[in-house]
């Protein structure tokens, strides 16, 4: 018999270049997140639901202020962990500080759809707590419901 000859598997279509990015997750709940820059923040705002109230901690190391409402920023994570609590660094992140026309610290931004809704400049942790609940929101019920493919009664 005749041998037949080697042929190549066919090449696997190049991925288009248009394909969505996947979203990028959205980190739990429940604590503070540190910035780790700019890119870092757009896709958290990105993941963000358009109805999630973000909350930016513009902060210092060294700003006495600042370390003393941090316990309080931290609290408010842990109670309302439907909101996302964000912390930007002052002495790291120039560029957010100048988008965010920060002047002084601490300041806090609050966010949704990438919106501000209200700015508040100093550690009043009366203020911030006050703010911060003003606009939370409920939390989904859905939120912590696990993602299932569903069943099929017969």
């Amino acid at each position: 018999p005749a041998a037949k000859p080697a042929t190549k598997p066919a090449a696997k279509p190049a991925a288009s270049a248009t394909a969505p990015k996947p979203k990028a997750a959205l980190p739990k709940g429940g604590k503070v997140i540190a910035i780790t820059s700019g890119k870092h923040l757009s896709e958290i705002l990105g993941a963000a639901p358009p109805t999630m109230l973000v909350v930016l901690d513009f902060t210092a190391t060294w700003c006495g202020p600042c370390q003393q409402i941090a316990p309080v920023f931290a609290r408010l994570a842990t109670e309302l962990p439907h909101v996302l609590f964000l912390k930007v660094d002052a002495d790291s992140h120039g560029p957010i500080l100048q988008k965010y026309g920060v002047k002084a610290f601490p300041t806090f931004v609050l966010l949704k759809r990438r919106a501000e809704l209200s700015r508040m400049q100093g550690a009043d942790a009366g203020a911030l707590e006050a703010a911060v609940r003003a606009n939370a929101g409920k939390p989904d019920p859905w939120a912590t419901a696990k993602k299932s493919t569903g069943r099929t009664l017969r």
